[in-house]
């Protein structure tokens, strides 16, 4: 099942205000007011209905949040739901599929598939006391939790990121992320990884600091310089918890209508 990220407005205070650009104690009557709207916001029915609703509010701060959410343009984004159709909240929620495909690159603007990156996280980490196994998959994960967050909303989802990778297995969540570009992931996120597949390598500068976050978290150097030799196509590196890294094939399973390939992975699946 595909959802081009449209999130109900059910994504977390925290990142709302972040897209709002409020801080807490700088902007705090406008944060009041954006707080005011969140409490006061029901299941299934939009947080705003529009500018003119804003603007033709009494509280003089709410008009002052309509007026910066317009500077923004924030309401012309295409992933608000307004209450119409099933979000994608709902769907993480009380998933309809075994494997939910977010397509970051279909939305308009970076803001926006930033906000859906963090929605998506954020509402897995949220419901994690329910134990419901689930593999999330970052792709190009320096996107989506670099090691320099530029923005108040990527680095919440950093942090959600992070939180996953190192405490989400108790909770049954499962975080594997896929970059070329390791030294931009954030350094929490590599180092709680228990397994490391590493396909053709070329930048010494990358090998290096692959090398130095193993020995540091492990004790011991390991040899990844051997991924230079990794050439034919589908051909892997896998390091777990190994002095001598090791060269073999990585498979593709095809899950087809084989019942056996489809037990191989519990729950759900969500692809980032």
């Amino acid at each position: 099942m595909k959802i081009e990220g449209r999130p109900h407005d059910e994504s977390d205070a925290a990142a709302q205000a972040a897209v709002f650009g409020l801080d807490p104690i700088k902007a705090r009557e406008e944060y009041a007011a954006l707080s005011g709207i969140l409490a006061a916001g029901r299941k299934g029915e939009a947080l705003i209905s529009g500018l003119d609703a804003l603007m033709a509010s009494e509280n003089p701060d709410v008009r002052q949040l309509a007026l910066r959410a317009a500077n923004l343009g924030l309401l012309n984004w295409s992933i608000w739901s307004g209450g119409q159709g099933r979000s994608l909240v709902e769907e993480l929620e009380a998933p309809t599929s075994r494997c939910l495909v977010v397509d970051l690159g279909s939305l308009n603007t970076i803001n926006e598939q930033r906000l859906i990156a963090e929605t998506v996280l954020s509402t897995l980490w949220r419901n994690r006391a329910r134990r419901d196994p689930c593999l999330v998959v970052i792709d190009e994960a320096h996107n989506v939790c670099p090691s320099k967050p530029a923005d108040p909303v990527t680095e919440l989802a950093t942090n959600y990121a992070a939180l996953i990778a190192a405490e989400g297995r108790k909770f049954g969540l499962y975080l594997l992320t896929s970059t070329q570009r390791p030294q931009k992931v954030n350094e929490e996120v590599l180092t709680q990884s228990d397994n490391l597949l590493l396909m053709r390598m070329n930048s010494d500068a990358d090998l290096e600091y692959l090398c130095d976050l193993a020995h540091r978290r492990q004790g011991h150097h390991t040899r990844l310089d051997r991924a230079r030799d990794v050439e034919r196509p589908g051909q892997t590196m896998s390091r777990q918890h190994l002095r001598d890294p090791q060269i073999g094939r990585m498979a593709v399973v095809p899950t087809g209508s084989d019942e056996r390939a489809h037990a191989t992975v519990a729950g759900v699946g969500c692809l980032l």
